[in-house]
Order: C-alpha cells, then sequence, then structure tokens
C-alpha cells in the first residue's frame, strides 16, 4: 500500500488562511464596486439638474434685466424670461399646479388688432396724464416689496420682529415670479415702448416680455395671502395690489391687459398655494408670529393706561374736599371699577 499523505497542521491552517483572504477580498472589491457605480450615478444626477440647483433662491435678484437706467429699481416679473430652460422649481406647487395655471390663459391682443390698438391708446391717454406726484409713486412701487402692503398695519412689522412673516412672503414673491416668466416665455409680448418707440416714453426700461405685468402677478398674490394673515386689512392689500399693477402702465412698460392678466394670474396662484397643507402650515407659524405680538402689545397698552387710572385716583384722593364740598376728582372705587373695566374693553378693542 502506498503511504497516504499527511498534511501538517500549519500546512492546513495557511489554506485555511488563505482561503477566508480569497473571499474576504472578493468582498471588499464588490462593495466597492457597488459604491463606485453609485457615487457616478450621483453626480452624474447632481450635473443634469445643474440648471435647477444653480437658480437663485429669491425673486430679489433679477438677471435678466441688466439694461435698466441708472436711477431704475429692477423689475421683478422677468426673471425667467430669457433663459426659459432654466425656469427654477416651484417651492410648494407641483407640476401639474403651474401647468394648470399657465394653460388657462389666454393669448394676448394680435398686434395690429383693434385689442391691440385700444391698449395703445390707453397707454397713451396714461402717459399723457401722469402728474410729477404719480410718477414718483409708480417708480416706489417698481421695487416690489411686501413693505408696500404693511405701512399701514399696526403694530408695525418689520423683518427683525417677525422673521417668518418676510422668509414666508420672500418665497411666495419667488413661486409667483416663477409661474409668471413660464407664461412669459410662452407668449413673448413686446413691451409697449419697444413695439411703439415712437409713441411710448417710459420711465425706465427693462428688458423681458409684457404679458402678463410679473408686478400685477406678484402684488395680487401676496395681497390676497396677506389677507389671510391680516383679515382685517384685506381692502387695504388689495388697494395697494391695484395701485401696483397700474404703476406699470404708468411706467410706460406694461399694457392694461398685462396687468389685467396679472391679477387674475396672481390670484389663481395665491388660492393654488392655500390648498398645499404645507403651505398652510407654514402660514399658521406665521399668524402665530403675529398673534403674539399683538398679545404683547395688549397686555403693554392695558398696563400702562392701568398706571395712568390708578395715578389719576392717587390725585384725586389726595386733593379731597376739605370743606365738605364735592371734588371734580374721580372717587377711588369708583375709579377702580374704571381701570377694570376699560383694561377688558382695551384688550378687545386693540385689533
Amino acid at each position: 500500500m502506498k503511504p497516504q499523505n499527511r498534511v501538517s497542521p500549519a500546512a492546513r491552517h495557511r489554506l485555511i488562511l488563505r482561503d477566508r483572504l480569497k473571499r474576504s477580498f472578493h468582498t471588499l472589491a464588490l462593495t466597492m464596486l457597488v459604491r463606485f457605480g453609485c457615487s457616478v450615478a450621483f453626480y452624474a444626477s447632481l450635473i443634469s439638474n445643474s440648471g435647477i440647483a444653480q437658480t437663485p433662491s429669491a425673486p430679489d435678484a433679477s438677471p435678466s434685466e441688466q439694461q435698466r437706467s441708472a436711477n431704475a429699481p429692477p423689475d421683478l416679473g422677468t426673471e425667467a424670461d430669457e433663459q426659459p430652460g432654466q425656469i427654477p422649481e416651484p417651492l410648494w406647487l407641483l407640476p401639474r399646479n403651474v401647468k394648470a395655471i399657465v394653460a388657462k390663459v389666454p393669448k394676448p391682443p394680435a398686434p395690429g388688432s383693434p385689442a391691440d390698438q385700444a391698449d395703445l391708446q390707453t397707454e397713451i391717454e396714461v402717459q399723457n396724464s401722469r402728474t410729477p406726484r404719480r410718477s414718483a409713486q409708480a417708480t416706489e412701487d417698481d421695487t416690489l416689496d411686501i413693505s408696500l402692503f404693511l405701512k399701514n398695519v399696526e403694530p408695525a412689522v418689520d423683518p427683525t420682529g417677525q422673521p417668518k412673516l418676510y422668509t414666508l412672503f420672500d418665497q411666495v414673491q419667488r413661486e409667483a415670479d416663477i409661474i409668471n416668466g413660464a407664461i412669459k416665455t410662452r407668449f413673448q409680448r413686446p413691451r409697449p415702448f419697444v413695439a411703439h418707440a415712437d409713441a411710448i416714453h417710459p420711465l425706465c426700461t427693462t428688458s423681458g416680455s409684457s404679458y402678463p405685468s410679473g408686478h400685477a402677478t406678484i402684488a395680487f398674490c401676496e395681497a390676497k395671502i396677506l389677507g389671510a394673515v391680516f383679515p382685517e386689512k384685506k381692502a387695504v392689500f388689495v388697494d395697494a395690489a391695484k395701485r401696483i399693477a397700474q404703476s406699470r402702465v404708468v411706467m410706460g412698460v406694461h399694457y392694461a391687459t398685462d396687468i389685467e392678466e396679472g391679477e387674475r394670474d396672481g390670484l389663481a396662484i395665491a388660492r393654488a398655494l392655500l390648498t398645499k397643507p404645507s403651505f398652510r402650515t407654514r402660514l399658521a407659524k406665521v399668524k402665530a408670529e403675529i398673534g403674539s405680538r399683538a398679545g404683547e402689545r395688549k397686555v403693554r397698552v392695558s398696563r400702562n393706561q392701568g398706571i395712568l387710572r390708578v395715578g389719576q385716583a392717587a390725585k384725586a384722593k389726595s386733593i379731597g374736599p376739605a370743606d365738605g364740598r364735592r371734588t371734580s376728582g374721580v372717587p377711588q372705587s369708583r375709579c377702580w371699577r374704571s381701570i377694570g373695566s376699560r383694561t377688558r374693553v382695551l384688550a378687545g378693542s386693540i385689533w
């Protein structure tokens, strides 16, 4: 019989170790290959979406408007006009929501049509009747900002005291501006001072198309949503939006039909936003922020009024009648009742 080949323990150990190393190497190589593939796919998606990823975060910047006069502020309604392939995605509205709004927009009046001639005649009449005061107001309205609506709101609001309010409406302005840019890109109507350079002399010049007005779209969108935050100021906000929209005709950069369609679009965008749960959640936080400020004011005014009444009562007591005649001061007990009732009335009538 042939002797059997016996493997020494040391050799057996080396074989086992080699097999384990081989399996570990295969596992490591497969893992690295999978990770490399995932990384390539990730960066490829970033590159393909770079047009959206690099878009501005707010509508304050207007890159398409670089030919303004030196003293004229930017027109926020034409941010996305010149580069239709790089229109950023809205924050709240889905693509189907945007398509539904854009699809409902009718065509502007055709060049040379009776409606277009009526637009031109209206523009000329407004241009001939504008006064220095109205021109100054139109120039102020050109810098579209939420502060144009909040001038008459009491107590006064500001970005420091109400950051949630200002942040939300910066985003609302961007949302409306994006959709307005998509509509303008679809129709490409020349502005009045471009189509009728011999008849229209604008207060400032701006690039981009005319229909519909971006300022009117944003103004009416913000006015409707602000009305949900300050219900008692709805009429004031609507009047401000109408003034801002009309200012675009006064400046000679939009037709009357541009601002009419801008009003319809702005209200449609606002209604669509108010149906979104995520937007309503943000709006509720803004209302809570405004409510807390109003509550602080009520307490402060009530406290000051109470201190004033107490001082009057103390003065009336100190100059009480020495000879039995009736004093003109208010008795202390009556004054304290007045303090309580006045505080209750005041606390309930500030807003």
